[in-house]
């Protein structure tokens, strides 16, 4: 029977690592295939009810090995179980090494954070990521304190968040005036509460440190000028930027991306990545050209194949791309993926040959 090297046995596990039960049974196979299949099942844990809870924290007294290899915890908040303001208190012991928080709601119920769980959540002293997503908080306020509550955070996203209709203004900084700026390196964010959470992200963080940021769902001058002054304050710490335009662009004329997107600001940049429908071919040429001044920036653009050429235009992208940089087309499907590669060296066989544009599936 031929060998097979364990490498390659590993990188078959590596692509089974969302199919718990397939990692199951190879984790039961043979005494080389158990550490890399352990490894993907304690990696991500999810909670949605106290009997998760409680597993975890029996799993810290009789196998605490175990428990380190826990990096990412998802926790599901519902109506149906309350998980989320007793998981710090039962598992920030129990989980030392968890880097990674994700929380999300399957149904939005209001969430109040009192101070027992922001001094427990404390106590996660390794996370530095913060996933937000699908969340309705009592008051924006809420949203400042979980933040502030975790000492290593570096990564925030922030995706469909909502509050009860609480004015703006009970976003108070919960920091002490003595404590440090939160030093955040990347950050994303969606049309929900962009504005006061960027300008609460102004005063308490330290800008100058953001190395990537994502804005999603742009679809007003306001939520515009929101990422604008992110962008500006980020300035040459800045490396990539991802823009997504909501698909109704109508609201968003292509003069205020051109007028106020401060790109020559982020000298620094090299990754820009445009969302967008290829019939918004006009708004993404607008994004371009405000990034037409900078050099070597790798540029990422979504398309349709069968409807780039008629909405933004191969050549008119690639006039968008500054020198030494490159163009990226990202297509959905197989289809779309195949249309492009024929399509261009036909269309601008120059850039192709020089490197300066290729396909990518999305």
């Amino acid at each position: 029977m031929p060998h097979i090297p364990i490498e390659i046995c590993e990188r078959v596990i590596d692509d089974l690592h969302d199919q718990r039960h397939t990692l199951l049974a190879c984790a039961l196979t043979c005494h080389a295939w158990l550490p890399r299949s352990r490894y993907h099942l304690f990696h991500n844990f999810e909670i949605w009810s106290y009997d998760e809870v409680n597993r975890l924290d029996r799993l810290r007294t009789e196998r605490p090995q175990l428990s380190a290899l826990v990096k990412q915890l998802t926790v599901v908040h519902s109506y149906e179980s309350d998980v989320l303001q007793m998981f710090p208190a039962t598992l920030a012991q129990a989980l030392p090494s968890v880097a990674a928080l994700h929380i999300a709601s399957c149904c939005s119920p209001p969430i109040s954070l009192n101070a027992t769980f922001l001094r427990t959540v404390s106590h996660f002293a390794a996370v530095a990521e913060l996933h937000l997503d699908r969340l309705r908080f009592i008051g924006l306020a809420d949203v400042a304190r979980l933040v502030c509550a975790l000492p290593a955070l570096a990564v925030l996203r922030c995706r469909r968040l909502r509050t009860l209709g609480y004015p703006a203004a009970d976003l108070l900084d919960p920091r002490d005036p003595a404590d440090p700026p939160l030093r955040l390196k990347s950050f994303a964010i969606d049309a929900s509460l962009m504005a006061p959470l960027v300008a609460w992200l102004l005063t308490a963080a330290s800008p100058a440190h953001l190395e990537c940021l994502a804005f999603y769902d742009l679809d007003s001058p306001a939520a515009l000028q929101c990422a604008a002054a992110l962008v500006a304050a980020a300035g040459p710490a800045l490396r990539h930027l991802t823009l997504g335009l909501a698909p109704p662009c109508a609201r968003l004329p292509e003069h205020a991306l051109h007028a106020h997107l401060p790109l020559a600001r982020a000298p620094g940049l090299r990754t820009l990545h445009v969302e967008a429908r290829a019939d918004d071919g006009a708004l993404v040429r607008a994004v371009l050209r405000a990034a037409r001044g900078l050099r070597g920036v790798r540029v990422a653009v979504d398309v349709d194949g069968a409807r780039l050429l008629a909405g933004a235009g191969l050549d008119a992208l690639l006039a968008g791309v500054g020198a030494g940089g490159a163009l990226v087309l990202r297509a959905r499907t197989d289809v779309d993926v195949e249309w492009l590669r024929a399509e261009l060296p036909r269309c601008m066989p120059e850039a192709v040959a020089r490197g300066m544009v290729w396909v990518e599936q999305r």
